[in-house]
């Protein structure tokens, strides 16, 4: 029986554009000055779709999406953060489009530090 997840590679994120996001655009999108780990590693960016329900409606069916964010590295064991995404609203913004949320930009370029 097939899962019906599916993945979709969307880009690379190199080293100078994470930490770009860590040194320049998250402080002028938040406001706020910090000092972030650097960016060690390049991150490769992966839309994972799959059916899940919601509910609070009764289990109303609904597709699903997350972003999975791998590090170009040749190290073999790594942490996982796993990004689920739904805006019952606009419901193309969320973590698996991340370039439409600096909170999640912010989240992937400090992962890769």
């Amino acid at each position: 029986m097939a899962s019906g997840v599916q993945y979709q590679f969307l880009e690379s994120w190199d080293v100078d554009r994470l930490n770009k996001i860590l040194q320049t655009d998250a402080p002028e999108f938040f406001g706020l000055l910090v000092t972030y780990s650097p960016a060690r590693n390049a991150v490769r960016l992966y839309r994972v779709t799959y059916s899940s329900v919601i509910l609070e409606r009764g289990n109303k069916p609904l597709v699903a999406t997350a972003l999975v964010a791998i590090p170009e590295t040749s190290e073999t064991a790594f942490p996982v953060n796993f990004l689920p995404a739904w805006d019952s609203l606009r419901k193309t913004r969320g973590a698996s489009f991340p370039e439409q949320s600096p909170e999640t930009e912010l989240m992937i370029a400090q992962f890769a530090g």
